[in-house]
């Protein structure tokens, strides 16, 4: 039998480290994932879109909005046709002297979105394409929405299959 190196007797006690961790606050996504063994397990952080960017950086994690944008007014008073780029805008009829009409685009991308405000008593007509439809409610228009009453406003947002979605507030008139 080979001598004990710490002097024989029963095996000393070595206090392992205790790994303990959790998830603060409340409300959120945490990102401890799970402890098996002594391997606590973390949840990774990603982009949920293009239009944020997640980038190690040293110690840190760097986590990119982008360019925020305002809404962009415009006061059209001639047709227009409004461009996927032009979404998160405000469209109004201001100083318009007759009929002016915004034709919305033919192919947006998901999330895409626009608010109408009729500022002068002259009508607004928003004109969808061909195989699209916009849907309020019960209300469905395959042609365009209309208005000519101070204040009324209409939200629309792109939502896929051809459909554009929204708010209106007013006497919008669908066809």
């Amino acid at each position: 039998m080979f001598p004990a190196p710490w002097g024989g007797g029963a095996l000393p006690v070595i206090p392992g480290e205790i790994n303990t961790a959790s998830n603060v606050g409340a409300s959120g996504v945490g990102v401890v994932d799970s402890k098996t063994g002594v391997d606590i397990a973390f949840r990774k952080i990603a982009a949920a879109s293009a239009k944020v960017t997640v980038v190690l950086n040293g110690q840190e994690i760097d986590i990119d909005l982008g360019p925020l944008r305002a809404f962009a007014v415009a006061n059209k008073t001639a047709d227009w046709n409004i461009l996927d780029a032009d979404s998160f805008s405000l469209f109004t009829n201001l100083g318009s002297t007759g009929v002016v009409l915004g034709q919305l685009p033919a192919a947006p991308t998901n999330g895409t979105m626009y608010f109408f405000f009729v500022a002068t008593a002259q009508t607004l007509r928003i004109l969808v394409n061909a195989s699209q439809s916009i849907k309020i409610g019960l209300s469905v228009a395959t042609v365009r929405i209309t208005s000519a009453n101070p204040g009324d406003f209409a939200f629309l947002i792109y939502t896929g299959n051809n459909t554009w979605a929204g708010i209106i507030s007013g006497a919008w008139v669908f066809l």
